[in-house]
């Protein structure tokens, strides 16, 4: 109450009390600063979280994904072999289909937090790229119709120890990215 006496010098207003215009002016401008102040800094606050959960549910999808590809690669595995035993000619659709690797990698905030995250997807990007270049290499042309199963199963078993290299390598950038994604500060569960 004490601060109150700079305002006015007595207690119940009266002729004879004083007022501090000036004082009560000084009041109103750091009110009106804290005003301005919290006007600005809560915006930005909500906005900040916001960022963080979109990045939380970015992270948790994605999270679940790089376990769907990991058995995707695994079941790739299995069809490589068959196609290596010459079992099954496909046709140029069917080995992008069957030999593919997809994932829908999140865009996410730059954020400090986040950069062992940032530079693990990198790596996994550089992988399945690698990857889809080499599966590439099996489509064949149209034209080729003819001998193309003798060519295909040469091919697939040249590129079998490339195929056996980057399928370790990207077991290794999948794991490499989800033990990213578990030690951020958001803590997600392993699924």
């Amino acid at each position: 109450m004490e601060w109150m006496y700079g305002v006015f010098q007595c207690a119940p207003l009266s002729k004879v009390c004083v007022l501090e215009w000036n004082a009560v002016a000084a009041i109103g401008g750091w009110a009106s600063a804290v005003a301005t102040l919290l006007a600005v800094l809560l915006p930005y606050r909500r906005e900040v979280r916001r960022g963080r959960y979109r990045s939380y549910v970015a992270l948790r999808a994605f999270r679940e994904s790089l376990g769907r590809l990991s058995y995707r690669l695994d079941g790739v595995s299995s069809v490589r072999s068959t196609f290596a035993d010459g079992d099954y000619q496909p046709k140029e659709v069917e080995i992008e289909m069957l030999l593919g690797l997809s994932i829908e990698i999140p865009l996410l905030d730059l954020d400090p937090e986040l950069d062992k995250v940032l530079s693990a997807i990198s790596v996994l990007r550089q992988r399945l790229a690698a990857w889809e270049r080499v599966v590439s290499v099996l489509k064949l042309p149209g034209t080729e119709r003819l001998l193309a199963s003798d060519r295909f199963t040469v091919r697939l078993k040249k590129l079998a120890p490339m195929f056996d290299k980057l399928t370790t390598e990207l077991h290794e950038a999948i794991e490499a990215a989800e033990a990213a994604i578990d030690g951020t500060k958001f803590a997600l569960r392993k699924l």
